[in-house]
This record gives C-alpha cells, structure tokens and sequence, in this order.
C-alpha cells in the first residue's frame, strides 16, 4: 500500500505512570479546512507533497513561535496515539495542488491550495488502526480518478520518494517549488501533481 504521511509539530513528552515509567510524545497534526465546514488532519499520498507543505508552514509563526513541523508516517506510534483518541478527528487525503491558468500553484493566506479527498467512516476507522482496509477504500477510488485524468501511474509514482533520505526529499521539494511557481492572485481553473520519479508535474484538467 502507498505509505502516507502527515505534519506533526512536536511539543515534547508526557511521563506516564503505571508499571514502568514511560513517556508519550506530544504533537499536534496539521489540519486543512474543507470547503463543507470544520478541520480535518490532511494526510500525504506524496512525501514531496508534504515536504513542500512542511518548509513553506516552517517559514510562519504561530503566536510568537516559528512552526517546526516534521514530516512523519501515520503509521508513527505518537501519530497513532492521536488518532486513536478521544477525539474522533475528521480526515482528508491531499491528492495535488490547485492551479491558476499559467499553471502556477495558488498561494492562500497560510499555504498553497491543496486538493483533497474527504475519507467516509470506513476508510478514516482503517487509517486509525481499528478496521480493516474497506473493500473500496479511497486509494482505490481516488487511483480510478487519476486514471480517468490520464494520470493513472501517479500514486505509483509517490513511492519513489519513500526510499530516499531526509535531505534528497528537501531538495526535490525545492525543485518542485521552483520548476511551477506560484502566484497569490488568479482563479483555480485546475490542479497539478508532482512525479518524484520523473521529477517533473502534470497539469490535470478540472478539479477534484
């Protein structure tokens, strides 16, 4: 299965008591706000994706302290910890990023405008750990849909950069950046995903 991955911004550990001392590690997740209302923990199909994510929040503040976050499997145990909370956290997968008609990426208040898939009760109980995968999960509907855009090898693609090591992800990331632009005016007329194996994007037709 595609690796996924989120932004988790670290605030250190919590001892627990009972047994052997243990600590638990302390993070928020970063959240994307959908259009229908509310926030949703934004999931990566795309390391770069999220690398590029990753350096662009890095640069902001947040109450008067610079954004560290960190790019982390979902299959990370302190990720995991959130997810199986209390707190019944809505999710997203990001699957591009929208683009004016130069094909520049659209540059919002806080970050670039990302296009995601909303996960239904199933998929969100299997990416927690408490479900199995559903019959058709949303890697399957959402591979259908690259594949009607023309895009069918791109969540193939994705896994190329799994394997590389933390500094070759920030320079691609980099490049990615710098090979499309972006631009903090225009209309969304579509959206565009980025090859880590042919290092280069794809402009798709429409939305998703």
């Amino acid at each position: 299965m595609t690796q996924l991955y989120v932004l988790a911004e670290p605030h250190g550990f919590l001892s627990i008591m009972g047994g052997p001392i243990a600590q638990q590690e302390l993070m928020e997740l970063f959240m994307v706000e959908h259009p229908v209302g509310g926030s949703r923990i934004a999931l990566f199909f795309s390391r770069i994706d999220a690398e590029m994510c990753r350096q662009y929040l890095n640069q902001q503040t947040y109450d008067g302290y610079r954004n560290q976050y960190e790019c982390r499997l979902i299959s990370d145990p302190a990720v995991q910890e959130i997810l199986r909370g209390p707190i019944n956290y809505n999710m997203a997968c990001i699957t591009g990023f929208a683009t004016i008609s130069t094909g520049r990426l659209v540059l919002s208040e806080k970050l670039y405008s990302l296009c995601q898939v909303l996960l239904h009760a199933g998929d969100a109980a299997w990416m927690r750990g408490l479900a199995p995968k559903p019959a058709q999960s949303f890697l399957e509907s959402t591979q259908a849909y690259f594949q009607m855009k023309g895009a069918g090898s791109h969540l193939a693609d994705c896994l190329a950069a799994d394997s590389w090591d933390a500094k070759l992800v920030q320079q691609q990331a980099q490049l990615a950046i710098a090979r499309i632009g972006f631009s903090a005016t225009g209309d969304e007329t579509g959206f565009a995903v980025y090859s880590p194996t042919r290092k280069a994007w794809s402009h798709l037709p429409g939305d998703f």
